[in-house]
């Protein structure tokens, strides 16, 4: 199984598959009913977006934490496009987070510190301005009850933080982000050729991270 999730993480570190993602993350948030950004504070802010799961998880899924950061990164980039016009992204940058990555790996005393601990150390060494901190616990590709079906789920916390200098102040919190993939298939579907526990990771981290990303933009209407 790790093997899998191996030849997966892989895949989603590459652009195409990227690309891949962020067309499903398009068609995910448009046309639909227009939402309001839930945390419309990242304009003119250079944002750094660290991802953290506990150890049982990335365990079972090693790459977890930097696909996660990954695939938000993209699609938050792509959101803050001048041709996609969201004021609420306007003059964003984003770090990138293979800087992001290196920063978390190389302080694991950081692992179960508070993000008002963390901020001004990632701040000071990404140079960033604001900390998207995404917690992933639970994190799943099986159905708990019937181990033998493919259920991808996955409940995420997001806070961010703005950072001044020394100064550290989480403005936005929000617990209890839960998806699943496939949505089509609550009950959980039998492995075969096409679904396989890759695609159902793929599936389940581009979930997640389109629903962590639309809060921070107004969606248009339909």
């Amino acid at each position: 199984m790790i093997r899998l999730l191996g030849l997966c993480c892989l895949g989603l570190l590459l652009p195409l598959a990227a690309g891949c993602a962020i067309v499903g993350y398009v068609s995910a948030i448009t046309p639909g009913p227009g939402t309001k950004a839930r945390y419309p504070g990242l304009q003119g802010q250079k944002v750094a977006i660290l991802t953290w799961a506990d150890r049982g998880v990335t365990y079972d899924y090693p790459m977890l934490q930097s696909d996660a950061s990954l695939s938000l990164y993209n699609k938050l980039r792509q959101a803050a496009d001048p041709k996609a016009k969201r004021p609420e992204l306007q003059g964003t940058t984003f770090i990138d987070p293979r800087q992001s990555y290196k920063f978390q790996k190389n302080h694991p005393e950081l692992e179960n510190r508070s993000l008002v601990e963390i901020a001004p150390k990632a701040a000071a060494s990404l140079g960033c301005t604001r900390l998207i901190w995404i917690e992933i616990q639970p994190f799943s590709l099986y159905d708990p009850r019937t181990p033998v079906l493919l259920k991808g789920m996955a409940t995420a916390t997001i806070r961010v933080a703005e950072v001044k200098g020394d100064q550290v102040k989480v403005v936005y919190e929000e617990a209890g982000l839960s998806v699943e993939f496939p949505k089509s298939a609550p009950e959980g579907v039998p492995p075969s050729d096409t679904m396989t526990p890759t695609y159902v990771y793929r599936g389940l981290v581009n979930e997640l991270t389109t629903q962590v990303a639309v809060r921070f933009f107004t969606t248009p209407d339909e």
